[in-house]
């Protein structure tokens, strides 16, 4: 009889988290959600690196590029809004998991998750999700001529808070002929496809933080401004009503 002995190494996992305060005061205490796990999967049995560019390098550039727009901008929505790196994610979504079992802020006070993950290459942009941040998502795309499918597979950290009943959805490339392996490179990753994730999660985002309505409703005005070919209705309720500032997240939400 022969057993197979595979030896683990524990190592510690941390999230990095950011968080923007809202300028509403009724509104401060709720918070949403944007996130993208930083972790891949390290060095083969071979000895080969695996970078992970797309998987998730990607995802995490976008999160942090919009970010870094709101600070230049002084932009503060209504709502809180929590920039997340999650850790753990190829290993059973354990950072996303752990924040859900031990949250900075309350559940209870959040309103909406965006996940971000391979955004930068791979063959269709889904929206992975169910819900009203989904119909959020697919409004803004649906707004800007940007074509997705509507998937619910649940693989990834957005799935660990829709199970906690937050209302939760990813968008993503797939499929990726360079998933896992070593070839997901930096020079494989597609502008274009930063470009577009990064336009439509801003859009959402900014959406989904700056509403003073449920979030239903929400998507229900952003389709209304559709019907009427009004592409940036969204920004006519944003607060502070800062025309410079409108003007600025007008000319990047439309640099596609």
């Amino acid at each position: 009889m022969r057993v197979a002995v595979e030896e683990q190494e524990q190592v510690q996992a941390r999230n990095v988290l950011g968080l923007l305060p809202g300028s509403d005061p009724q509104r401060s205490d709720e918070v949403v959600v944007i996130g993208a796990h930083y972790d891949h999967l390290g060095r083969d049995p071979d000895g080969a690196i695996n970078n992970g560019a797309n998987d998730n390098a990607s995802g995490v550039a976008t999160v942090l590029e919009i970010a870094r727009l709101y600070q230049a901008q002084d932009y503060r929505p209504a709502r809180s809004v929590l920039f997340a790196a999650w850790d753990g994610e190829e290993l059973g979504l354990l950072g996303a998991r752990h924040y859900v079992a031990h949250p900075t802020l309350p559940l209870t006070q959040t309103v909406a998750t965006v996940n971000l993950d391979m955004v930068g290459a791979g063959e269709a942009l889904r929206i992975d999700g169910e819900g009203a941040v989904a119909a959020q998502l697919r409004a803004s795309a649906e707004a800007y001529g940007i074509t997705t499918t509507l998937t619910f597979d649940g693989r990834s950290d957005h799935f660990a808070f829709y199970e906690a009943g937050v209302p939760a959805a990813m968008l993503i490339y797939w499929p990726d002929a360079l998933y896992h392996t070593p070839d997901d490179q930096a020079d494989t990753i597609a502008p274009e496809h930063l470009k577009t994730v990064g336009v439509l999660a801003a859009h959402t985002l900014a959406a989904l933080a700056d509403e003073h309505v449920r979030l239903e409703q929400a998507v229900e005005r952003l389709q209304a401004s559709i019907a009427t070919g009004d592409r940036d209705a969204f920004l006519e309720g944003l607060d502070p009503a800062d025309p410079d500032l409108q003007a600025a997240q007008a000319a990047w939400f439309d640099n596609l």
